[in-house]
């Protein structure tokens, strides 16, 4: 309650909601968190400090069993904000949400007017009015699994299953366009938005099943322009496997693009941000597939989505190119391009691809083979 001690957080404050927490994890039920707060009580001192860790390790106890959803409506300073960056989904009220380590007035050397009310934490899901968070929580308590394990049924879709994907011109797709007209009614479910555009992370529904997607391009972005994947890139699309394994839930992964960006600020970071979504594909154990629609090119095909690492299908489109290098890039380098076969097709003959598919028939692909891989048995660790 932001009217009772502007929310912060007492000893008994504390025992109440990890006691929730706890109670939640009894019932397999998920928590969803709002909160308005300033903080620790510094008149409780260290009493203030435990409960906090108390809440914080109740939460960690319970998410072995359960989804945790948190809004941040008001402010959200200080080590609070560990409660949202360990929750699966974040929200955030656009007009008063707040989510900081440090007050500005107390960070050192600042001299920029930019304020921290400004910046938007790389975790947090979704920004919008209290309506519109209500409306996607109230999508996604439809559609995650309520606690981990759960089967949950297929929702009745009026969608053909078998229509076909009514793409104008090829080489005009967008990722958005695509998305429409694969998923179920268009529904398209996109989160961490804000963060890197590069990479696409979101939900979209087939055949009344929830999947989740990565995609190496913007929404906006067409699969024939060039996209190239960094560090913050990887980093979102590392969040969105390891939430698909938690909760159990299939995976597309789109791949498109034409290697790595080059910038300085991009070789300090991307093999480290690379080698942990290596391990996050590896250890998915829900069903898995890879789709090249027009074009992959470099290292980021073979722990992205190759077989090699494991995934269950790797389909494309009849025109798509799978290669270390572009043809242009190979003739840069003074190479003949007709020496080097990068089309899908060979890749095929090789074994490496599953299945050579048109356009117009992803959908249902898509619907098959994801209806296939239900059954895929999965390790007990």
């Amino acid at each position: 309650d932001s009217q009772c001690f502007g929310g912060s957080f007492g000893e008994m404050h504390c025992k109440k909601i990890a006691h929730l927490f706890q109670q939640a994890k009894k019932m397999k039920a998920p928590v969803i968190g709002i909160i308005n707060s300033t903080g620790i009580r510094l008149n409780e001192g260290i009493m203030g400090l435990e409960g906090l860790g108390e809440v914080l390790f109740a939460m960690k106890e319970a998410q072995k069993s359960i989804p945790v959803y948190t809004i941040i409506t008001g402010i959200c300073g200080g080590s609070l904000g560990m409660i949202p960056q360990m929750s699966d989904f974040v929200f955030l009220e656009k007009t008063n949400g707040k989510c900081f380590v440090n007050s500005i007035n107390t960070i050192s050397n600042n001299t920029h007017q930019d304020t921290i009310d400004n910046t938007v934490p790389t975790f947090v899901d979704f920004i919008g009015t209290i309506d519109d968070i209500r409306e996607k929580i109230n999508f996604l308590c439809e559609r995650m699994p309520q606690y981990l394990g759960q089967k949950l049924p297929a929702r009745f879709e009026l969608d053909d299953l078998n229509r076909s994907c009514e793409f104008q011109n090829s080489d005009k797709i967008t990722l958005v366009d695509f998305l429409q007209q694969v998923s179920d009614s268009a529904s398209i479910f996109p989160i961490k938005e804000h963060g890197c555009k590069d990479v696409f992370t979101g939900f979209i529904s087939l055949a009344g099943k929830l999947v989740g997607v990565v995609a190496t391009l913007d929404l906006a972005q067409t699969f024939h322009q060039e996209c190239r994947l960094n560090d913050n890139g990887m980093k979102k699309a590392t969040k969105m496997v390891q939430l698909c394994n938690r909760f159990r839930i299939p995976l597309l992964s789109i791949l498109n693009n034409d290697g790595i960006e080059t910038s300085l600020e991009n070789e300090e970071d991307y093999l480290s941000s690379a080698v942990l979504y290596f391990d996050a594909i590896k250890e998915l154990q829900s069903p898995k597939i890879s789709l090249i629609p027009d074009h992959i090119y470099g290292g980021s095909y073979s722990f992205m989505g190759s077989k090699s690492i494991g995934m269950d299908m790797v389909i494309g489109w009849d025109c798509a190119q799978i290669g270390v290098l572009s043809d242009v890039a190979i003739a840069k380098l003074g190479h003949q391009t007709s020496q080097i076969d990068n089309s899908i097709a060979q890749a095929a003959r090789m074994g490496l691809v599953d299945c050579i598919i048109l356009p117009n028939q992803t959908r249902s692909y898509l619907i098959s083979l994801f209806d296939m891989l239900e059954t895929k048995t999965i390790e007990v660790k």
